[in-house]
């Protein structure tokens, strides 16, 4: 043991039972030079040179926490990366540079496995890349990720603002009379962004107006001359549910944005609309997925595309953005929408979170900060003037334009009340909080749950038609944090699935009534993963899975249940899984968990879904609690900072 090595064997031993059977392989590979080697014994292990065991061990299990890589900041502690370490031995004191060192001598110890990123990291094959700027370990290929993800918006931002022809603020006024932005400018100052910037981000909470802003951006978009107006026209979402819904609001909002214009401009904005603009779709049926992360679209083939917007890029890991941006031609215009606040996405990286950061970490709440060019530009096109910013500049600069005005939460309103509760104090209600919904564990935590789905019980039994089903079971749904325990997803369907069906139907036969959740896509049957259905059996015994379609003529798209790819009732969802999704009213199950897994944006994601109403179950111990944020670790931040 060294001084950079504080490891002994009772440590080694925990570590060992918290890392993954991957982690241990690939720790294996790098020090005996075999994914096949067994452990190496304890010896080595707590030796000096066991600490490329532990690197690469560490790296991979941090990865596999949706990190980019693994943090060698001395204030970076075991227990902040494990759990169960946190359980056990709440005390260590010992960082992770404790037991590995510096950056410095992980890269002169071990050179030929660990390579300094500002010696020449592009050219060689380490297994390891460190970052000195932020004490960061890589492997290789989110490395690559991050710095190509970093390359393209470095890129974009150095770019010159595009040009308006003139005369075009009489059009731009035509759709945002300066009048109207004298309260709230600020979807207006995102349709400039955006006009202006090959690469914009627009960010902002349920109900800020963020479909409604895309909208007149496209209007705008097709007024332009003919030389400079996108005719290929893509929308795209990580989910089914998402693109649904993005689908389905575009449509109503372009017909309500066309009803305030003359009818002839409404008219050619509709003609040019259909020449030039594709139903939404999956990010992964846009780019061609052939399974798993393989596409059709990449750099050697990159799709036709003038502009790209991505809806709810909260929920686009590092690697799906990557293959997004391979696959865009240089001069494609790509528009990111989403929350900030929202859970970051399932899979490695914090992308969205980092491109909506601010320069000062300290100074996150508002991102509206912009340059004088960018301000006298707006005053001139808009006929209004941005208000003074206290704040500090955004990551990304001008590009970043965050909606703050909700059109659906009044002060007043329960679901309103509930996310302003979470972004002033970070915590949950209290037992005698006025205002706020609650019910514990001790109370009939189940009758709220069977309450709340009674209309759709009722539908059933008086032979409803698919299209009713439907449309009850999409305005209210039961929201949980986890998977298992008696309080997750799979316990609570089974129960609403014996209240609503019957005692003794299965979860995993389709049944008449039964709604459920497909979880992997099938580009054959154009069903993707999160679309929700129910199964119906008609007047002739027929079953089918029935599925929303605004495009059917019944308004409902009927499959053969036994060609479904995999799915699983749903009467309860993972609130993970109901991003992109909205209800009238949803019911949040929070089980009491020694990990810190109730964080703040887990509960935002699951109250923000809600449009009328939010009902809380959850334990004692958390009525109260504060919430703890996500601290996803990347070194896309960094990256991004601006260099002197």
């Amino acid at each position: 043991m060294t001084a950079e090595n504080q490891l002994d064997q009772a440590l080694a031993s925990a570590l060992i039972e918290q890392l993954r059977p991957i982690d241990l392989t690939l720790g294996a590979k790098l020090f005996a030079g075999s994914p096949l080697s067994p452990l190496p014994p304890m010896a080595d292990l707590i030796s000096a040179p066991g600490r490329l065991f532990w690197l690469a061990a560490l790296t991979s299990y941090a990865q596999g926490q949706a990190h980019s890589g693994l943090s060698l900041d001395p204030e970076m502690r075991l227990v902040d990366l494990f759990d169960g370490l946190a359980e056990t031995m709440p005390k260590l004191p010992l960082a992770v540079s404790d037991i590995l060192g510096t950056g410095e001598a992980l890269c002169r110890d071990f050179p030929d496995f660990v390579v300094a990123e500002d010696q020449g990291a592009a050219e060689v094959r380490a297994a390891l890349i460190y970052r000195d700027d932020s004490r960061f370990v890589y492997f290789q290929r989110w490395y690559r990720m991050e710095q190509r993800l970093a390359g393209f918006v470095r890129e974009r931002l150095q770019r010159t603002p595009d040009a308006l022809p003139k005369g075009f603020g009489e059009t731009f006024q035509q759709f945002f009379p300066p009048s109207g932005l004298v309260e709230n400018p600020w979807q207006a100052v995102a349709c400039f962004a955006a006009l202006r910037h090959a690469f914009s981000i627009i960010t902002g909470g349920p109900g800020t107006g963020k479909t409604t802003t895309v909208t007149r951006l496209l209007g705008l978009l097709l007024k332009l001359p003919e030389a400079s107006r996108p005719t290929a026209i893509h929308m795209v979402a990580p989910t089914g549910k998402a693109a649904e819904r993005m689908r389905e609001a575009f449509g109503a909002n372009f017909e309500a944005m066309c009803a305030e214009l003359p009818e002839v401009d409404a008219e050619q904005l509709r003609a040019r609309k259909e020449a030039s603009i594709a139903p939404a779709s999956t990010i992964h049926a846009f780019l061609g997925s052939r399974g798993g992360q393989v596409f059709k679209h990449h750099a050697g083939n990159p799709v036709h595309c003038d502009l790209l917007i991505v809806d709810e890029s909260s929920m686009v890991d590092l690697e799906l953005f990557n293959a997004l941006i391979d696959a865009l031609p240089e001069t494609c215009r790509l528009v990111l929408l989403g929350d900030k606040h929202q859970l970051a996405a399932v899979g490695t990286g914090n992308v969205f979170s980092d491109l909506t950061g601010t320069v000062d970490p300290r100074r996150e709440r508002d991102l509206n900060h912009f340059s004088a060019d960018f301000r006298a530009g707006f005053a001139a096109l808009s006929g209004a003037s941005l208000p003074e910013s206290t704040s500090g500049p955004a990551l990304c600069g001008d590009v970043v334009v965050e909606l703050t005005h909700s059109y659906r939460f009044r002060g007043d309103s329960p679901v309103g009340q509930l996310a302003e509760l979470l972004l002033s104090q970070a915590r949950l209600p209290g037992p005698n909080e006025a205002g706020f919904t609650l019910c514990g564990f001790e109370e009939d935590w189940f009758s709220r749950l069977s309450a709340a789905l009674a209309d759709y019980k009722t539908a059933l039994g008086h032979d409803a038609p698919p299209r009713t089903l439907l449309k009850k079971i999409g305005s209210v749904r039961v929201l949980c944090a986890v998977r298992r325990t008696e309080h997750g997803v799979e316990a609570i369907n089974r129960r609403l699935g014996e209240y609503v069906l019957g005692a003794g139907v299965s979860g995993k036969q389709a049944t008449d009534g039964l709604p459920f959740i497909i979880r992997v896509n099938d580009r054959n049957l154009g069903l993707s993963n999160g679309d929700c259905g129910v199964f119906y059996r008609d007047k002739n015994d027929q079953l089918s899975a029935c599925f929303t379609d605004p495009d059917a003529p019944s308004g409902v798209r009927c499959l053969n249940p036994y060609v479904l790819p995999a799915w699983e009732p749903a009467f309860a969802l993972t609130i993970h899984k109901s991003q992109g999704s909205e209800y009238d009213a949803v019911v949040i199950v929070l089980p009491e968990m020694k990990r810190k897994f109730i964080t703040w944006e887990l509960v935002y994601t699951a109250v923000t879904r809600g449009r009328k109403a939010v009902t809380l179950i959850l334990p004692d111990a958390l009525k109260g609690a504060p919430l703890e944020h996500t601290n996803r670790r990347s070194g896309l931040r960094q990256e991004l900072l601006p260099r002197d």
